[in-house]
């Protein structure tokens, strides 16, 4: 476990490596390239809890702010501030915006020297360095499938990227109403194209893990769930499970069409298609062999009722499908990471994080430590 900064970015040399090399240039170089973004991410964060520019975590700094180096130090120097050169990255003048945009440029940079490949003509990275292989997590927003709510995007990519694993968010289709199967279609076609190019984009693909918000949990859901329905596999060309998941995580999901539903996201989903709401309702459509989950809800969650989570667990039980539910008394629906940084500050809800990393880890089977 290799500590960045003072005590605030932990990246996971073991999983986070080139090659298996922990201490190899090119490995330092990744994981200098990712702490440089989080670096960035937690400055914009400390100076406003509040505006669009503290969509992010909260880290454990905030607890101890008494022991962090400040600018008024004797030889203070700004953590991850430095180009891959070892050229200043930040002037004083700049704004937020430009903060950002610089570190994703000296990030670049890092990335080429941990031996990335840069197409200037996409502006992507094309491929992965050999041995760059990591355990792959899709973050999928909720939003009623009316939009993509981005308190659920980079505040829950930048927790599992800091876990070791590389990380991407599905901004799926969510108009026009009813969209029936476009949605799932997105996200088994997300994994789909994942785990075909696994090998050129050096990602594990037999460790494909998704995690979904809300509706998105829903979306999430039904890739492990649903994943065998004709639509999807018509329009994919699906050849046996290759667009299903290999775990779960659902974070206060949308389940049932029934009694407990949250009306809203299944009239997006379905309209009046009585036949297609039931068939979108998960807790009915449960079978036997599907991936592990990890759900989490609040007792007192007033959008989407805790049943939509109990309901399903009793349906993973019944076919003895490994599960870890975790239900906190208190909280407000779309809570995020529960921090101050997306306005929902509840620090016993916010263990799920660490819970959730855990299971992760023991599924996957790699420690983080």
């Amino acid at each position: 476990y290799e500590l960045l900064g003072y005590g605030l970015l932990g990246i996971n040399s073991s999983t986070v490596n080139v090659g298996g090399e922990n201490g190899s240039e090119a490995s330092i170089n990744l994981r200098k390239g990712l702490a440089t973004v989080l670096a960035v991410y937690r400055d914009i964060a400390i100076s406003s809890y509040y505006g669009e520019g503290a969509d992010v975590i909260e880290y454990s700094i905030t607890s101890i702010s008494w022991a962090a180096p400040q600018p008024t130090d004797s030889g203070y120097s700004e953590a991850f501030s430095t180009d891959v050169d070892g050229n200043p990255i930040y002037t004083a003048d700049m704004t937020d915006d430009e903060r950002y945009a610089a570190a994703l440029e000296a990030a670049k940079g890092y990335f080429l020297a941990a031996g990335y490949t840069w197409d200037e003509a996409s502006g992507k990275f094309t491929a992965a360095p050999e041995g760059a292989k990591l355990s792959y997590e899709l973050i999928i927003p909720g939003g009623g499938y009316e939009r993509c709510s981005a308190r659920e995007t980079d505040p829950i990519a930048v927790q599992f990227l800091q876990a070791g694993y590389q990380v991407f968010t599905l901004l799926y289709t969510v108009a026009p109403a009813p969209l029936r199967w476009q949605p799932l279609i997105d996200a088994a076609g997300a994994i789909l194209h994942l785990r075909r190019n696994a090998a050129r984009l050096r990602v594990d693909p037999f460790k494909i893990a998704v995690c979904g918000f809300s509706a998105g949990g829903h979306l999430a859901g039904s890739t492990a769930i649903l994943w065998d329905a004709e639509p999807v596999r018509s329009a994919l060309g699906i050849s046996g499970e290759e667009a299903r998941p290999d775990a779960v995580i659902l974070a206060y999901p949308v389940i049932t069409s029934g009694v407990f539903a949250h009306k809203g996201s299944f009239d997006q989903l379905a309209g009046e298609d009585d036949a297609l709401r039931a068939e979108f309702s998960l807790e009915n459509h449960v079978q036997d062999d599907l991936p592990p989950f990890f759900l989490w809800h609040t007792v007192d969650d007033e959008t989407v009722p805790v049943q939509n989570s109990l309901m399903l667990a009793q349906a993973l039980s019944e076919h003895h499908i490994s599960y870890e539910l975790h239900l906190f008394p208190h909280g407000v629906h779309g809570s995020s990471t529960c921090t101050r940084e997306v306005n929902t500050p509840n620090p016993h809800a916010a263990a799920w994080v660490g819970l959730c990393t855990e299971w992760l880890a023991e599924t996957f089977q790699y420690s983080l430590r």
